[in-house]
């Protein structure tokens, strides 16, 4: 039943393509930072097929593979997520699947709608992600208490919490801000299924109500919330709103590179 969710990835070229990549990076850190980065550069977090047309999410890997290679079209945590795995392991990358709570904002306890993935290298793990639809690390990040750097203007720290959970937290203005805490227990492909049909059906989640998009940029990033397209270059942000479907379809179209 759940075999399309452990499936090879079915082209690595195309997938390299896709990232304007012309080859394979070596599977080590400097490899792994070079996928990260492209990968948050050049495929989008976006939840249109949720929020629009509330269409079933596929995590079978030839229907995410045909979505986001094919179409050249983005997706949420747990389809980018879950795409970069496969490529991390046609590389030639040890990788696991782990599950994530986003934190920043919130006074409680939050569900664990979130999915990332762990590499092991040098004896060690690191965490990567290329499916938070904000500012997100553009390297891995070793899971190692006391841990911070900066890479592409952004400072992140790591803090070991309890019961194998860690908090990947962002210095904003001096203060490290919790953004995401994750279990470096290992995860299958499976165990996100629930979660997933969750996050895209159920009325309380905030992808069935709201559009995202988030892409990484040389100079910041651009995004879309709602009606609202952003952008940030070099830490300065600039809002305009979007006040039609053919202005929406203009925006994918030139900073997105989506026909949607």
């Amino acid at each position: 039943m759940f075999k399309g969710l452990y499936e090879k990835l079915p082209d690595l070229t195309a997938y390299l393509d896709r990232l304007n990549l012309t080859e394979a990076p070596t599977p080590d850190l400097e490899g792994l930072n070079r996928l990260i980065y492209a990968h948050q550069c050049m495929i989008p977090f976006e939840n249109l097929d949720i929020c629009e047309k509330q269409i079933p999410i596929s995590l079978n890997i030839e229907d995410l593979y045909e979505k986001i290679i094919l179409r050249k079209r983005g997706g949420y945590c747990f389809e980018l997520n879950a795409l970069f795995h496969s490529l991390l392991a046609a590389c030639g990358f040890q990788v696991i699947p782990c599950t994530a709570r986003i934190v920043r904002g919130k006074d409680y306890v939050a569900l664990p709608l979130h999915r990332a993935n762990l590499v092991a290298l040098d004896q060690k793990y690191y965490f990567c992600d290329v499916g938070y639809g904000g500012a997100q690390p553009a390297q891995g990040v070793p899971v190692e208490d006391g841990w911070e750097g900066t890479a592409k203007g952004h400072t992140f720290g790591i803090t070991q919490l309890k019961d194998n959970w860690w908090l990947l937290s962002q210095r904003i203005q001096g203060e490290l801000v919790p953004i995401i805490s994750f279990s470096a227990a290992p995860m299958d492909p499976v165990d996100f299924i629930p979660a997933n049909y969750y996050a895209s059906t159920s009325p309380d989640s905030v992808f069935t109500t709201r559009r995202f998009l988030n892409r990484r940029t040389p100079e910041g990033s651009i995004s879309i919330h709602g009606n609202t397209f952003s952008r940030v270059s070099h830490h300065q942000k600039t809002e305009q709103p979007i006040t039609s479907d053919e202005e929406f379809q203009n925006i994918l179209d030139t900073h997105f590179n989506m026909n949607y």
